[in-house]
């Protein structure tokens, strides 16, 4: 996209004018017109085609491209569902716990006062 271009129209058409115009009461309604119509055609024929044809075009190109990732992470989300583990409590069950099973080293045998009452079903315990 090339750079937005910068109005740099001389706007000042009264202040040349001098205290005592020498000029017809048609060419000073124009030159106080003058910087309005300027403004106008630049923002018409300059700015806003600037805007419309790259700047609204790339939103919605990006905006495309984030609905392509989005669905795309929905999609890796819902394989990923599909792949983990899970744990039924037991064959009627209708559902997975929501805690995964834990892997323990011990050197002492899980008691309930230690941590072996609070670990989730489906968890190992080593003793060494």
């Amino acid at each position: 996209m090339d750079k937005l271009i910068g109005f740099d129209e001389d706007v000042r058409n009264i202040e040349p004018l001098g205290d005592t115009p020498m000029i017809s009461g048609e060419e000073l309604r124009q030159a106080f017109d003058k910087a309005g119509v300027d403004i106008k055609e630049y923002l018409n024929s300059v700015l806003l085609p600037k805007v419309n044809d790259e700047i609204i075009k790339g939103i919605d190109e990006n905006t495309s491209a984030i609905d392509k990732i989005s669905n795309n992470l929905v999609n890796i989300n819902d394989s990923a569902e599909k792949s983990y583990p899970k744990i039924y409590l037991g064959e009627s069950a209708a559902f997975p716990l929501k805690t995964s099973p834990k892997i323990i080293f011990s050197k002492t045998v899980p008691t309930t006062s230690n941590y072996g009452a609070n670990l989730p079903i489906g968890s190992i315990v080593f003793i060494y």
